[in-house]
Order: C-alpha cells, then sequence, then structure tokens
C-alpha cells in the first residue's frame, strides 16, 4: 500500500475528498438511501426472507468510506464516514429495497425472531471510489455483491449470483461520491430483490393452499 501523503498529494482541499488524517472537526455522516419503488399491482410472493449482515473483508467492515487508485491499495476519505459499518450499510438498503417493491410477504433481520421461509446471504467484494485516473479526477463508486439464496426449511442453496455495478461521479466533491455510492447501491439492490423472486421456488404451503 503506498503512503497516506503519497495518495494525498493530488487532493483538492475544501470540500472535496482527502485521505489527509482527521484532525479537525467531527466527520460528515453519510446514509444510503433507496429510490421510491412503485408497489401497487405488484404480485406479492407469500413468503418471507431473512436477510443477515453481509459479510466483507476486514478493509471494509468498517465504517469508513474506502478509496483505491489500484489493485491492492485501500485509502480512507477523511473528515466523512457511513452511518454504520458498510455491511450494515447495504443490509439496511437490502431490506428497505425489499419492503419498498413489495415483492415478498416481510423482510427480517435474523433479530427479528419470524421465521422466514428463506435467506439471502451476501458477501461485500468491493465497495469503494476507484480513482483511475489520479485523485484530482473524479473517481467510480464501484459495487459488487455476491449473494446465496437458501431455503431455510432444508438449508439447501437454492441459487447463487454475482452483482456488479459502477457508476462515475460528476466531481471530486464527497456529495457527488456518495450520490455514485447511492446510485450503484440502490442499483444492485433492486436487481438482487428481482433475482431473489424470480430464483425462489413457491413453497410447498402457498402450492398447497392454491391446489385447495
Amino acid at each position: 500500500m503506498r503512503p497516506i501523503a503519497v495518495l494525498a498529494a493530488a487532493l483538492a482541499a475544501g470540500a472535496c475528498v482527502s485521505v489527509l488524517p482527521d484532525a479537525g472537526p467531527p466527520p460528515s455522516i453519510y446514509r444510503l438511501t433507496v429510490p421510491e419503488l412503485t408497489a401497487e399491482g405488484v404480485d406479492r410472493a407469500a413468503w418471507s426472507i431473512e436477510i443477515p449482515r453481509p459479510t466483507a473483508p476486514k478493509a471494509l467492515s468498517t465504517d469508513r468510506i474506502a478509496l483505491t487508485d489500484g489493485p491492492g491499495d485501500i485509502a480512507y476519505a477523511a473528515g466523512a464516514r457511513w452511518e454504520a459499518v458498510t455491511p450494515r450499510v447495504l443490509q439496511d438498503v437490502l431490506l428497505e429495497t425489499f419492503d419498498a417493491s413489495g415483492k415478498v410477504r416481510a423482510a427480517v433481520r435474523p433479530e427479528d425472531g419470524i421465521r422466514a421461509e428463506y435467506e439471502l446471504r451476501v458477501e461485500v467484494r468491493r465497495f469503494e471510489a476507484a480513482y483511475r485516473e489520479g485523485y484530482d479526477r473524479p473517481p467510480t463508486a464501484l459495487v459488487r455483491l455476491d449473494a446465496k439464496l437458501i431455503d431455510t426449511r432444508t438449508r439447501q442453496l437454492v441459487a447463487a449470483q454475482g452483482f456488479r455495478a459502477s457508476e462515475l461521479s460528476n466531481s471530486v466533491r464527497m456529495g457527488d461520491i456518495i450520490v455514485a455510492f447511492n446510485n450503484v447501491a440502490a442499483r444492485s439492490a433492486i436487481e438482487i430483490a428481482d433475482w431473489t423472486v424470480a430464483s425462489a421456488p413457491a413453497p410447498e404451503a402457498e402450492l398447497d393452499g392454491a391446489a385447495g
């Protein structure tokens, strides 16, 4: 990994991203939001989905906003944090997306104590701002998630799929970078919700009720 001072050399000051140590005012806290989805007229599956907190490598198991400028190089934005550790932030996005879509009966956390027919396990591979042309150029927000759908009654793997998304930020300003992060996370969450519903067979109880 390059020294942080070297990575920061080309950065502009003020509202732009910095990877210098944060010894100033408290950091700005950022959250991801889910776009409004139209659930009206959507066929709702008669099953629930449990979404545990995603797993992630140590470098992403933090509330710090990850930056890269090449393979294996990771730094963090100074003066900026996610509202929670990255896996929790993405778990919230997934839960809110399933709820907003109206595609399933319920989306729950393990600690809710609600029995769900399916479990969605997600591994965070990448969630970072990649500076491909140097720190004085807008970065690209990257997300890579690997998802596994598990039948909780049989513990069998139903389906597995990888999801990737990227978006170039409009500028080097943190506000624009967060917008790019938000967009790639939202697109991935919607794709995962659609894939989950398409991949999950109807539970036997649902089929028996339809046959009756």
